[in-house]
């Protein structure tokens, strides 16, 4: 017997209607259990993890789940409306909140500090 004389390899049989019925529901049910894990795990990870904490768990477990309406909401908000200020009233606003923001926490820093 040879090297050439090896016993061909049966090939696996391709699943069953059934059986990729069954694959395609576990894997929707799973994705979305790890999505709404994730969405409620962000919650918690906010406040506790130091930076963006919670927004890239909710993202991507936004990002898992599927529900009716979720492509019409995505898009809607990441469409977004452009708000226009003009431009001098922008100005003084923002000038006003520069201002105000900071003499207001140090006013309630030194409250709180006596």
């Amino acid at each position: 017997m040879g090297a050439d004389d090896k016993e061909p390899v049966p090939l696996p049989s391709a699943p069953s209607r059934r059986q990729r019925f069954l694959a395609g529901y576990t894997w929707l049910i799973l994705k979305n259990v790890i999505g709404w894990v994730l969405i409620l795990a962000s919650f918690v990870a906010g406040p506790l993890v130091p930076g963006p904490g919670g927004i890239p768990l909710f993202l991507v477990g936004f990002a898992l789940v599927s529900f009716p309406g979720k492509r019409r909401l995505t898009a809607r908000v990441l469409r977004g409306r452009p708000v226009v200020f003009p431009p001098r009233l922008f100005l003084l606003v923002s000038l006003l909140a520069a201002l105000a923001i900071p003499a207001l926490a140090i006013w309630v820093a030194r409250r709180r500090s006596f």
